[in-house]
């Protein structure tokens, strides 16, 4: 749940800072310039030492102010988990549940932090962050219940919810990408090269649609 848009976040931590300056104890203040860092630095600081170190100093901050500030807990989270630290991770999303249990992007990565394990629990928080997101990050969630649906072998309810992604944002270019990954996943290597052709032809700049092309040549 990134946003590369520059200008956009330039102008909120500007409006960030300027909140802190009428009131250094402002909470909500901090999460937001962490919200900020987390979009600008993610991917530039990766692989290095104090990659989010950022993030985690001003959730601490915050929830110096407010001890019960559910945003903090979740930022607090995400860091844990980026840095593999997941048991930790859970018990921050748990607490940022606890204050608030319509924060959904609580749920949402906490959901992700059991995708490998649990897909009963990763479809159950995935299924309530869409049930409390209604803008614009929902037809990606909706993808991401589909994705756990597929992976748990369950096509007809990852197909209902790759469709109803579909019918929210009309991008076509996801939805056969998606489509040729069910038909590799089942061996159908002719049929998945069609459909992640139809996926670079609208956007021929996705990766996984390149990679799914000459995996299904391979296999071929």
């Amino acid at each position: 749940l990134e946003n590369d848009n520059i200008e956009a976040l330039e102008h909120a931590e500007k409006s960030y800072r300027q909140a802190l300056e009428y009131d250094s104890t402002f909470a909500l203040a901090y999460t937001g310039l962490g919200h900020v860092y987390w979009n600008k630095y993610l991917w530039k600081t990766i692989l290095s030492e104090d990659f989010l170190d950022s993030v985690l100093i001003l959730a601490d901050i915050a929830l110096s102010f407010d001890d019960q500030l559910a945003e903090a807990y979740q930022q607090r989270g995400s860091f844990y988990w980026y840095n593999n630290k997941r048991e930790q991770a859970i018990i921050e999303y748990d607490k940022a549940i606890k204050y608030n249990p319509n924060i959904w992007r609580a749920h949402w990565f906490k959901g992700w932090v059991y995708m490998h394990d649990d897909l009963v629990k990763t479809i159950d928080n995935i299924h309530i962050a869409a049930s409390l997101q209604r803008g614009p990050f929902l037809p990606l969630i909706l993808r991401k219940i589909g994705y756990a649906y597929e992976i748990a072998g369950f096509m007809d309810k990852a197909m209902y919810y790759e469709s109803e992604a579909l019918k929210l944002d009309g991008d076509s270019a996801r939805y056969y990408s998606f489509l040729a990954d069910v038909e590799h996943s089942i061996g159908n290597y002719e049929k998945a090269i069609d459909f992640g052709e139809r996926s670079y032809a609208i956007d021929s700049t996705d990766l996984w649609v390149i990679f799914l092309l000459g995996l299904n040549h391979t296999w071929l």
